[in-house]
Parts: C-alpha cells; sequence; structure tokens
C-alpha cells in the first residue's frame, strides 16, 4: 500500500467519523431542545411546526433537525416559498440558531469533501 491510498483511507475515515459526530450532535439536539425548537414555527410550514417525524424514530428526528437547520441557515429560500415567515427566523433563539447553522454547514462541508476525495481518487492523480 503506498502513501496516497493511505492518505485516502485516513481521509476517508475522518470523514466518516465526522458524519457520525454531526448525526450525534443531530440527534442531541433533537432529544433536548426538539420541542423549543418546534414551538418556534407556528405559523410556517404543518412539517415544520408540528414535527411530523420527531417522535417517530431516529431518521426522524435527524430529518426534522436538517429541516429547522436549513430552514436557518438558507431563509431567503424558505421565505420564499412561504414556508416559514420573518417573524419565526428572527424571534428564534440566537445561541441555537448558531448551532444549528454551524451544523447545517458542518454537513455541507463534509459531503463537499467526501465528493472532493472521491472524484480525486476515481481520477488516478496520485497513483
Amino acid at each position: 500500500m503506498n502513501t496516497a491510498n493511505l492518505v485516502f483511507i485516513s481521509l476517508g475515515g475522518v470523514f466518516v467519523v465526522g458524519v457520525f459526530l454531526s448525526l450525534g450532535s443531530a440527534l442531541y439536539i433533537s432529544y433536548t431542545k426538539g420541542d423549543q425548537i418546534s414551538t418556534h414555527f407556528k405559523k410556517g410550514s404543518t412539517y415544520l411546526a408540528h414535527g411530523i417525524y420527531r417522535r417517530s424514530s431516529f431518521y426522524g428526528r435527524v430529518h426534522l433537525i436538517g429541516w429547522i437547520s436549513s430552514a436557518l441557515t438558507f431563509p431567503q429560500f424558505f421565505l420564499k416559498r412561504g414556508l416559514v415567515s420573518a417573524e419565526e427566523i428572527d424571534s428564534f433563539p440566537f445561541k441555537l440558531k448558531r448551532q444549528l447553522v454551524i451544523l447545517q454547514w458542518t454537513f455541507i462541508g463534509l459531503f463537499i469533501a467526501m465528493v472532493l476525495l472521491v472524484i480525486v481518487g476515481k481520477s488516478g492523480v496520485l497513483s
């Protein structure tokens, strides 16, 4: 096994661990702050307001946190489609909003990094 393969395996392992840590963070926020988060989305989307999947499963909790963190990270997209109101975004607690936005950007960064790692690995540049 050459050095390039070891680097790819190591980076892949780091990304996988990062994804699991991010999922763990999303679950922690969902279990500890899920009810508080859902109460802030009363006027907007039924999905966000009532948290259809909130009590269902692991996937449901992560999905709900993903939707809410997306709404907080990219509010213009959700405002334009009427899924949330500006008052809901503005009245959301700052500390919790910051945690969810950081979590969203972490997921986006990990996804982009994994895609780039696959592209570089498949291209054979470092072989």
